[in-house]
């Protein structure tokens, strides 16, 4: 390129080699420096992080990995988030600030390894930047107390090992790349749409081909997943966590629902974030021109993640499940940018095109300030339908720099702790939860914690809201928790409630128990759920 004294020290010269430097560290540093003044005025905590928050607790207080102690549930859908914030409550002693620095530093790291080991120059690396500073999807999830700053450093780690091998039929990154597999599902078990094809490709990729070299690093890799699906298996009795079959299994919602209402959270990003689908788009272009099979199968794992999203009905956190996808997407563009980002008025062109984009969002990121959310006008433009802004609505009451308002649900919680109540029903329980303590058992109509009515089909399947799928509870049920006897009105229902007691609330180790977990994860009592 033939540019002017400053445009070379703002694009430096492609290089094949991804391992070398093409990005000094301390642009890296600097870039990452900007992005993280952006992350902590836009940090908070929302209602589910403090679900994990209360599980946290109960742990660290000897009630074991649960949400009503003695009743093994698992409501975390991210084993290795909840092992990190363990630690960090271990430390620090509490989990408001110590979650909110985690996910700071786990999200700045992140950028900084992208640009400074993964970046093709410092134009690419502005550009990536820029991108997921203004992306709401990106940005609004860089905190929350979720695992997606977690889950986005491991994505980048991923991409690293995957891009690094410069011949397509190398082995050495096989045992890294599956490892990451293992942790990105030990966070996310989703992510596995994504990451597999760039891993399939890799252990296929080789022309001489022998059992030996796939199963050594696949066992080995696959080991932290394995070991926590079995512990899993004895310690909960369920392979997968208790949200999983309360939203996703078994629901009775017509499958056409969920996917009309995939659609509908694919176009509220358009509306409320149109930067983070068009970028996605932009690299599934570019991958398809690129011929190669690398970017080919990053992007097959971005179309499988995004069909995923659609089927299952997105979420009612506006950008939360796209930011996953944005982020392969960036690692796409930065490994084979486009041929119309060449010059530096070209990069500059870029930049002005993404900027426009991200100033387009509903609220854009950087205008984010103590005051956000807190101001009447937010609130017209926080839901849209049944997908919300979720940032809007509790910075007023989590954000790091917000007026930290009184926020109702705890404030419930400090009165029924007062009284000593021992039984609540409601849903939205996460701050609740953690702030009545661990002597209140609480009753969840959106069956997050609950073994039993995440296998009864919703309320009613013609009107529902995704990600809170309303149950009532059966006839007898309540006085069966309050009693701990089994008081259930049907028959069949009181059937399935014994075995499932057992599982959740019996000794670990007895035959009987080991046998009813097997008879029940293959649908031998199925038929007991059936009317």
């Amino acid at each position: 390129m033939n540019l002017p004294a400053w445009g070379k020290i703002l694009y430096r010269k492609q290089i094949s080699d991804n391992r070398s430097t093409a990005v000094p560290w301390q642009v890296a540093v600097l870039l990452a420096l900007l992005f993280g003044v952006v992350v902590v005025r836009t940090a908070w905590l929302n209602d589910d992080a403090y679900i994990t928050f209360r599980v946290v607790d109960n742990f660290l207080h000897g009630y074991g990995l649960t949400w009503n102690p003695g009743e093994r549930v698992q409501v975390s859908t991210h084993p290795l988030w909840l092992g990190l914030l363990i630690l960090a409550q271990l430390v620090s002693g509490e989990l408001y600030y110590s979650s909110l620095a985690l996910s700071i530093v786990l999200s700045v790291f992140g950028l900084f390894w992208l640009n400074w080991r993964m970046a093709k120059g410092v134009g690419t690396a502005v550009l990536a930047t820029l991108t997921l500073t203004l992306a709401k999807s990106y940005m609004d999830y860089a905190t929350s107390g979720l695992e997606n700053p977690l889950s986005h450093l491991l994505i980048i780690l991923f991409f690293y090992y995957y891009w690094a091998n410069g011949r397509e039929n190398g082995r050495q990154s096989l045992l890294p790349l599956t490892l990451l597999l293992a942790l990105a599902m030990l966070t996310r078990t989703d992510l596995l749409l994504l990451l597999a094809p760039p891993l399939a490709l890799t252990y296929l990729a080789p022309k001489k081909f022998t059992i030996h070299h796939f199963l050594r690093p696949l066992l080995l890799g696959l080991t932290p997943l394995i070991a926590w699906e079995l512990f899993s298996l004895i310690y909960y009795g369920f392979p997968f966590p208790n949200t999983a079959y309360a939203k996703a299994f078994n629901t009775g919602i017509p499958a056409a629902d969920l996917a009309r209402q995939g659609w509908l959270y694919l176009r509220n990003s358009w509306h409320w974030d149109p930067l983070t689908l068009t970028v996605t788009a932009v690299a599934l272009l570019r991958a398809l021109t690129t011929r190669q099979l690398k970017p080919l199968a990053a992007a097959a794992g971005i179309l499988l993640y995004l069909a995923y999203v659609v089927k299952i009905g997105g979420d009612f956190m506006s950008g939360r499940f796209l930011a996953a996808p944005l982020l392969t997407a960036v690692l796409i563009l930065i490994q084979h940018p486009p041929h119309f980002v060449q010059r530096w008025w070209e990069v500059m062109g870029v930049v002005t095109a993404v900027t426009w984009l991200g100033w387009q969002a509903n609220y854009p990121t950087l205008l984010s300030g103590p005051d956000y959310g807190a101001q009447p006008a937010y609130e017209t433009n926080s839901r849209d339908e049944d997908i919300a802004d979720e940032r809007i609505f509790y910075y007023p009451n989590t954000g790091l720099t917000g007026p930290h308002l009184p926020q109702p649900w705890i404030e419930q919680a400090k009165i029924a702790r007062s009284e000593s109540q021992p039984f609540v029903e409601r849903g939205n329980i996460g701050f609740f939860g953690y702030f009545v303590g661990p002597q209140t058992y609480i009753l969840d109509h959106y069956a997050l914690s609950d073994a039993l009515l995440a296998r009864l089909p919703v309320d009613n399947p013609a009107d529902w809201r995704v990600g809170h799928l309303r149950r009532t509870p059966p006839p007898g049920y309540v006085e069966t928790l309050q009693s701990g006897q089994n008081q259930l009105a049907d028959p069949q229902l009181a059937a399935y409630y014994d075995h499932l007691h057992l599982i959740i609330r019996g000794p670990l180790w007895t035959w009987p128990r080991l046998q009813t977990i097997w008879r029940t994860n293959t649908g031998q009592y199925d038929y007991l759920l059936k009317k």
